[in-house]
């Protein structure tokens, strides 16, 4: 005979929504809780670095009772995979459209803006070719990647991307740019002020006073609206180049919702 145990849901229908769902939020806390034990011992087979459903002492192993990987490596394999296949890194998984606060007669053209907002699927594709195979030449890295019809290598790529955002009719200052290449992007999201090369695109004079690297060619300077001229950093690797790819599409969407709603 099968006994049900599970919390009863006890509902005055003359409180207000609130206290109702409240209600209903701590019958589901008090059946998930029953379930803690089991949970628990999940997580100690198969997940030992993730944080304890009960309190425990900083610093404690929770390895001792693994005598096999299989566990804890099918789990990170199956998490990945998942990741895969829904947002798949490097691929084009979703598109921005004009929502309905949008008035019909500018949707055509928001779309167009907006479809600017993930990075061309072709660039995306050389990507993570070129990454998967990279090779080493006296310890340089050869990638070269396709964009705007140009095959360029990573720090001239991050200048054409650069370039393409400052031709956008709302980009007119300096301050526009960093809004989309955040110094911090350069640094793979950690603040710093001591490196002089700690930024993605910067004024001339400012950089030329920190005696950064910067392409500075007359012909790779961009001339802004508001007429400043700012500087591309010429000094990218793998790790920075990838951390910039993963999380300038997000900027991309931060900065056209705020041009355009």
């Amino acid at each position: 005979m099968v006994v049900d145990v599970k919390p009863k849901i006890v509902e005055n229908y003359s409180e207000s929504n609130v206290k109702r769902l409240i209600t209903r939020f701590n019958n589901a806390k008090a059946i998930k809780d029953m379930w803690l034990s089991t949970f628990e011992e999940c997580y100690e087979f198969a997940l030992p670095q993730r944080e304890s459903f009960y309190s425990e002492s900083i610093g404690r192993r929770r390895s001792d009772r693994i005598f096999d990987e299989t566990a804890v490596v099918g789990v990170q394999e199956f998490a990945s995979r998942l990741q895969s296949g829904i947002v798949p890194n490097y691929a084009r998984w979703a598109d921005f459209v004009a929502g309905t606060e949008i008035p019909k007669d500018e949707q055509k053209d928001v779309n167009l803006e907006l479809d600017q907002v993930s990075l061309p699927p072709k660039l995306l594709e050389s990507y993570k070719e070129n990454v998967s195979k990279a090779g080493v030449v006296v310890g340089k890295n050869f990638d070269k990647f396709l964009f705007n019809g140009k095959t360029l290598p990573k720090n001239r790529l991050v200048l054409e991307l650069v370039r393409h955002v400052a031709a956008l009719d709302d980009v007119e200052t300096l301050a526009d740019l960093k809004e989309v290449f955040p110094d911090n992007f350069w640094s793979k999201g950690k603040e710093t002020t001591r490196n002089r090369n700690a930024f993605i695109v910067e004024l001339e004079a400012v950089a030329a006073e920190k005696n950064a690297r910067f392409f500075g060619k007359d012909d790779d300077k961009i001339q802004l609206r508001s007429g400043e001229v700012a500087v591309v950093n010429s000094q990218w690797g793998d790790d920075n180049l990838r951390y910039l790819l993963d999380n300038i599409s997000y900027i991309f969407l931060e900065f056209f919702l705020y041009v355009y709603i």
